[in-house]
């Protein structure tokens, strides 16, 4: 039997292989552009000691500060850079090593815990190509769900035994450790260990294995508050309360009919909730501890007790990602090889390979970000796609296309805040002024703050209108102008009037600026302000 169950496993890293490889011609998409390219500290191992004092997106151009703990996970990122450049094809490879060892550490675990090889390689197939999988998998930035899955079935692998030594106990809590530094998904290790130890034993496991771990954690959180990491916002019980429900049915929807491998979905822009999928889910999961008893049951909290968290960044950002779903599945994977020893467990392995197959043709859509977010907006259309893609085909050059669905980002019921940052620019890079005023005055109508990037191309667009006024009270607006337009604008204002004393002023109060430049651009406005004829946008 441990030959035949060896043989099966190695059986589910070779379909594994087969599923995930093409994934290692992709480009880089979504995050990774600001996380990986963008990263001005992982490109030096020098860097390395900083990582454990900041958030995970300190060194992005990102400017908000982020409740995420992942020093880690930089630090891995850092290793492929240094070894490896920008290279997407290793960057991948890298992300697929990580993959395999959680599927290979996932298979052992289920082993301990059921006595039927083809079951074990059943739900460990469940595991590693279920089509939820691929967000985690294929999405370099979201490495680090399969990192955390990994330091956290190697401590449950060392503390789940009878009598575990002090070389299991240090291996346990250091691997627990580990697993916090990459993803906080893992802070109810305590309880995920306690349910391991009821499906192997039927009790809740040692003092010693316990203590192990919340020394672990314990270390994580005095080494989170050290480096002074925000907690995360809304996650507060109204807004758990709130998420909660509508989350588990559109993961149950997920889980029971896996078509797609495509992000999108956000609470600010609900869609239809599924509750159907959550009532068959419910009723699924139930019909799984019946045939796999005790351990289905185990399986089943785990699931739970893994999500628990996962919800709590739901409620707080409002996104609902695939790669959530990464270490809960491990827990469902248990719950069906439970309930499928014996003569059930061909039919779970076919099962897995339909879901192989279907992870296969899902995954193309991950090649890079034009492919990823036009299938995020033909399957949840909203303003949080509309925005995305737009800005994925504003630096591709569809200027036009881009133009479109930045105006629908920012329009009712609820604008995309980072899309009114775009929504007059790309009419000034359009050469059309009076899109710039239509676009700029519906998104403020329709919610979009009054930030420098909105209001500086909304002041250009009135004054090549020759709406001087208009032009000059939305400049009058912006106070900290990274644009640098409101000068310019105010003084071409002042020189469409006759009256140079505002470029004179501007002059003065800004000598950093080149004055020729300056000069030169806001007569050019001032000149042009009748034709529409655009010069290049000032700053």
């Amino acid at each position: 039997m441990y030959n035949n169950g060896v043989s099966l496993r190695l059986l589910v890293l070779l379909v594994v292989l087969l599923v995930f490889s093409q994934a290692l011609w992709f480009d880089f998409v979504w995050d990774d552009n600001l996380l990986i390219l963008e990263n001005r500290l992982t490109a030096t191992l020098s860097s390395i000691p900083q990582f454990f004092g900041m958030d995970l997106w300190s060194g992005t151009p990102s400017e908000h500060d982020a409740p995420y703990y992942r020093p880690l996970v930089l630090m891995d990122f850092t290793l492929d850079r240094v070894l490896f450049g920008l290279s997407p094809l290793a960057h991948h490879a890298h992300s697929l090593l990580w993959h395999f060892a959680a599927v290979g550490l996932a298979g052992a675990l289920l082993s301990r815990l059921v006595d039927d090889a083809r079951a074990v390689a059943a739900g460990t197939l469940l595991f590693a190509v279920h089509p939820v999988q691929i967000e985690p998998v294929v999405f370099v930035a979201a490495r680090n769900d399969p990192m955390a899955v990994v330091f956290l079935l190697s401590a449950l692998l060392l503390l789940a035994r009878d009598t575990p030594g002090p070389r299991h106990l240090l291996g346990g809590a250091v691997c627990v450790l580990a697993a916090a530094l990459c993803k906080e998904s893992v802070l109810l290790a305590p309880a995920i260990l306690a349910g391991v130890e009821w499906a192997r034993t039927g009790r809740p496991g040692g003092l010693r294995a316990h203590l192990a771990v919340a020394a672990g954690i314990a270390v994580y959180a005095i080494m989170r508050v050290s480096a002074g990491v925000v907690l995360p916002p809304r996650a507060d019980l109204d807004h758990i309360t709130a998420a909660l429900l509508p989350v588990l049915a559109h993961y149950a929807h997920r889980i029971l009919v896996p078509l797609d491998a495509v992000p999108g979905m956000h609470l600010a822009w609900p869609a239809a909730v599924p509750w159907l999928a959550l009532i068959v889910g419910v009723g699924l999961a139930a019909l799984l501890v019946w045939a796999g008893r005790r351990v289905a049951a185990a399986g089943i909290l785990l699931s739970c007790l893994t999500l628990a968290p996962a919800i709590a960044a739901i409620a707080s950002v409002g996104s609902v990602p695939d790669r959530y779903l990464y270490l809960p599945l491990l827990g469902i994977s248990l719950a069906v090889a439970a309930a499928s020893r014996g003569r059930r467990s061909e039919v779970a392995l076919g099962l897995g390979l339909l879901l192989a197959v279907s992870s296969a043709s899902a995954m193309s859509v991950w090649q890079d970000d034009e492919s990823l977010w036009r299938a995020a907006y033909d399957r949840w259309p909203s303003a949080h796609t509309a925005g995305s893609l737009a800005k994925v085909l504003e630096d591709l050059g569809m200027l036009d296309r881009a133009a479109v669905l930045y105006e629908e980002a920012t329009s009712p019921p609820r604008v995309l805040q980072e899309s009114c940052y775009n929504v007059t620019l790309i009419h000034l890079r359009r050469d059309d002024p009076a899109s710039i005023v239509r676009a700029g005055e519906a998104a403020r109508q329709a919610g979009c703050l009054d930030s420098p990037e909105l209001l500086g191309p909304l002041s250009v667009g009135y004054l090549l209108q020759c709406q001087l006024d208009a032009a000059e009270q939305t400049a009058a607006l912006i106070g900290a102008d990274p644009t640098g337009m409101a000068v310019v604008v105010r003084a071409a204002v002042g020189l469409a009037r006759g009256d140079e004393a505002p470029l004179l002023s501007a002059i003065a109060a800004h000598p950093e600026a080149d004055p020729t430049s300056l000069s030169g651009q806001a007569r050019g406005l001032a000149e042009r302000c009748s034709t529409g004829a655009l010069p290049p946008p000032p700053g």
